[in-house]
């Protein structure tokens, strides 16, 4: 009865050393890449590493120095492993349900939060957004132009030069009337603006203008005209006012005192001689 006592017990240590032995086992197809396994079935990607013994994407494990994946050489006594999901597209996938490597177009797809910009495959976000990885967002980010910067503003079209408001010239700008210089003065001269004190002093020449300088100056008015006599011709004696020698009977007047004279005495030394007064001017 002993003996049969200490057999069970020796069988049931047994038994716990034995199950102590075997590896632990996981849900099928819910390991990340990087999660522990023991068959490619326990990965959603598919690929369980050979060399690691985690989750790897299977394009990385079967590359050169990937070691392959480990297909069903650990995982003999486990029920066959269902094939992977056929990839779907990303308008089946629904917000979030793809892991790292699985198809996306936005970043709401992955799992993860971020579809690669370059790769359109979910990616870690610290990766994406490392040295070289293109960020998130998906192809579409990474294929949208960016955005044209908006058309730079016409120059003002240049003003028509304003009409020339009078007086505007300053002393020694242009003019060619008094009315265009603050002074008051275009210098006939000069055809500059000047200071009237200047222009009208002495060699000045005056305001006005060029203008007034071109313009011929006026004629100056005729002398008058000598008054008509106002005695009948040859009628005054020597001694009577004459203006011219008709007037005397001696046919004399007197050049230099205007009066009928002896012609002989007007003509004589230091008589003037006749012709009257408008003679000797």
């Amino acid at each position: 009865m002993v003996n049969s006592f200490i057999r069970l017990a020796l069988a049931i240590n047994y038994g716990l050393a034995v199950s102590g032995l075997v590896l632990p086992r996981v849900a099928p197809g819910t390991q990340f890449i990087t999660g522990p396994c023991t068959a490619d079935a326990d990965c959603a990607s598919g690929c369980c590493g050979v060399k690691t013994s985690t989750c790897n994407a299977r394009a990385v494990a079967e590359g050169p120095t990937g070691g392959g994946c480990l297909g069903g050489a650990l995982a003999a006594a486990a029920p066959p492993a269902a094939a992977p999901p056929t990839a779907v597209t990303t308008a089946a996938a629904g917000a979030g349900t793809q892991f790292i490597t699985g198809v996306c177009s936005i970043d709401g797809d992955c799992a993860s939060g971020c579809c690669g910009a370059k790769t359109g495959v979910c990616n870690a976000r610290a990766v994406a957004e490392g040295p070289g990885g293109g960020g998130c967002g998906g192809k579409s980010a990474a294929a949208a132009p960016p955005a044209a910067a908006p058309p730079a503003a016409a120059p003002p079209a240049a003003a028509a030069p304003a009409a020339a408001v009078q007086p505007t010239q300053f002393i020694t700008g242009k003019c060619s009337v008094d009315g265009e210089c603050q002074s008051g003065c275009c210098g006939a001269k000069t055809g500059v603006c000047n200071a009237r004190a200047v222009a009208e002093g002495p060699g000045g020449g005056g305001c006005g203008g060029s203008a007034a300088a071109a313009a011929p100056a006026a004629a100056a008015p005729p002398a008058a005209a000598p008054p008509a006599s106002t005695v009948a011709p040859g009628t005054q004696f020597i001694t009577g006012p004459c203006t011219q020698d008709g007037d005397c009977a001696s046919t004399c007047c007197g050049a230099k005192t205007g009066v009928c004279n002896a012609r002989a005495v007007a003509e004589g030394p230091g008589g003037g001689g006749c012709g009257g007064k408008a003679a000797a001017a």
